[in-house]
């Protein structure tokens, strides 16, 4: 995932509002924290992106926030941009991360899928581990349909 988003950024970020050109990919902190990928966008702003294979847990806005201040520390003068990118983004998390002023992204595994396939790229589609890896697969492939209930915020699989 973080190869494709590094090699085609504008298959994924251009329709969501955001035009990226590849900074930097691996970059380790002076703590040793590693940041998976950076990009710069028409304003000369670094964006900071964390890119998770699994549905997002509360703790990575943890870790974006983390590196964000880090980086932010040793670049006082630069403008950065921490943003996460992972398939499923539920609702609590998400308004943890724009709390905190983190940019998220949802890109599903079929998202993943399509552009390599358009860019003939052999990409492997990833075995489920967990039950939650399980069903978020059937979801992505459309064998579920997730729907948010009004209320409370619940979820239902139809």
């Amino acid at each position: 995932m973080e190869d494709m988003l590094w090699r085609y950024p504008d298959d994924f970020f251009v329709k969501r509002g955001h035009k990226f050109t590849p900074a930097a990919k691996q970059f380790t902190l002076s703590d040793g924290g590693r940041l998976d990928i950076s990009f710069r966008d028409a304003s000369e702003r670094l964006w900071v992106v964390e890119v998770k294979a699994a549905p997002l847990r509360i703790g990575v806005a943890d870790q974006v926030f983390g590196y964000w201040q880090r980086l932010k520390e040793s670049r006082p003068n630069e403008i950065l941009v921490p943003a996460v990118v992972a398939p499923v983004i539920n609702s609590i998390i998400e308004e943890q991360l724009i709390r905190w002023g983190i940019e998220s992204f949802q890109i599903s595994e079929a998202e993943f899928l399509r552009v390599a396939t358009e860019r003939g790229v052999e990409m492997e589609s990833t075995e489920p581990t967990t039950t939650t890896d399980a069903m978020t697969e059937g979801i992505q492939r459309g064998t579920r349909a997730l729907s948010s209930q009004a209320k409370g915020g619940l979820y239902e699989y139809k």
